[in-house]
């Protein structure tokens, strides 16, 4: 499934993937749910079936997270921080394993298709859980917005250990297809040691950039028998050429993150910053008078730095004053009388000035090429991005199809 936010270029796609299939699995009957705006769509499965997801997203932001829920429980989650808003391109969304407690530790392992034994399940309108591979993307839309997330139903709360469907439980609803698989986890494998365990929990506990999702998908793994059976039309295909019509997602439109920018404190933490900054501005104060013991520290400071670069690149026509401006010796400093250097003070307060004017003209005569020069090396900046993405992603489906190509020949 792929979505798209209108108006902006955050954009997504994901699919969900077979082991030993070189294609990501065909998608029926796509539709969005209207309780939570949620893409929702139908893949075939067979039992033993190991499924793993796959996608990208790309879009101007600061901080990108996701997670699964496989079955209603949230089995992983990841989520990725720029140190500036930045046009994130090609992130990748792939999740091939997902965690599962015991008693022994917590497991990152595959998850294949079983068959839902013992389910009771009731034709309803509510949330669709067994049966169901749920993703959730959010991207920061305005600076310092999270939220938490519901941490009742994660996967170091749930008795993954219990083989047999809880009776006393009620019914998990279905609107369409009534789910015939659930989930199973390989357990033939070690457990993650403490410090990983304890990283694992602090992500999937961690708060979601945003008010809400930017988008959920929904993937009912069905049998290919009941989605004959109740006619499903084919969303995707994986082996036609067209390309897949993109979801176009329905959200508060907000003021564009300006690339460039890092978040700001939130109030009440940078007091500590701001009051330096505000007595640092206030230190200049307007020169006083020179005096008679102060003579010899002002024409130090005047003549130290300040008078060889006051010559600027414009036009002779405009600057007839110049040769005035050149630079003066010590030994001539020397020389001259106490009303001379404040004559000479006076003369290069008043270049100065002159200097500080036509720089602020020919700034603001340079602004408008500066920002042009800044926007066509962002948009350079993005497509040797994408490019790299692209690339990337198409040596990886390359390398991907080599060790499928291999396989099958071995197994000739």
């Amino acid at each position: 499934m792929k979505a798209q936010e209108k108006r902006t270029d955050r954009k997504v796609h994901l699919n969900v993937h077979a082991t030993g299939q070189i294609s990501p699995l065909m998608e029926f009957g796509q539709y969005v749910d209207p309780a939570d705006g949620a893409l929702c769509c139908y893949i075939p499965v067979i039992e033993d079936m190991v499924l793993k997801l796959r996608g990208r997203c790309s879009g101007t932001t600061l901080t990108i997270a996701h997670d699964v829920a496989v079955d209603g429980v949230l089995r992983k989650s990841n989520a990725t921080v720029a140190k500036t808003v930045a046009y994130q391109s090609n992130k990748k969304l792939d999740y091939e394993t997902f965690l599962y407690q015991t008693d022994i530790g917590v497991l990152d392992t595959e998850m294949k298709v079983g068959v839902a034994t013992g389910v009771k399940s009731a034709q309803s309108d509510g949330k669709e859980t067994v049966g169901t591979i749920e993703f959730r993307l959010w991207f920061l839309r305005q600076f310092n917005d999270e939220h938490e997330i519901d941490k009742s139903k994660t996967y170091y709360k749930t008795a993954d250990n219990e083989e047999v469907w809880d009776n006393t439980a009620p019914p998990i609803t279905y609107r369409t297809l009534e789910p015939e698989f659930k989930m199973s986890f390989e357990r033939n494998c070690a457990a993650l040691d403490k410090g990983n365990a304890k990283r694992q929990q602090n992500k999937m506990d961690a708060k979601r950039p945003a008010k809400e999702p930017w988008i959920i998908f929904r993937f009912h793994y069905r049998s290919q028998a009941a989605i004959d059976q109740h006619h499903l039309p084919v969303t995707y295909n994986p082996y036609l050429k067209d390309p897949e019509e993109a979801h176009i997602v329905e959200i508060e439109p907000v003021p564009d993150l300006k690339v460039g920018t890092k978040q700001p404190q939130r109030k009440g933490r940078h007091n500590d910053v701001s009051t330096p900054t505000s007595s640092h501005n206030a230190q200049p104060n307007p020169p006083t008078p020179p005096t008679a013991k102060r003579a010899k520290p002002n024409v130090t400071v005047t003549t130290t730095t300040t008078t060889p670069t006051i010559p600027v690149p414009t036009p002779p026509v405009t600057t007839p004053s110049s040769p005035s401006l050149s630079p003066i010796t010590e030994i001539e400093l020397s020389t001259l009388t106490l009303p001379a250097l404040r004559k000479k003070l006076r003369r290069l307060r008043a270049q100065r000035e002159k200097v500080a004017a036509r720089q602020a003209e020919v700034s603001g005569e340079l602004a408008p090429y500066e920002d042009l020069v800044a926007r066509e090396r962002e948009r350079v900046r993005r497509e040797v991005e994408v490019q790299m993405g692209e690339y990337s992603e198409e040596v990886e489906r390359l390398r991907d199809d080599e060790r499928m190509l291999g396989e099958f020949r071995g197994a000739v």
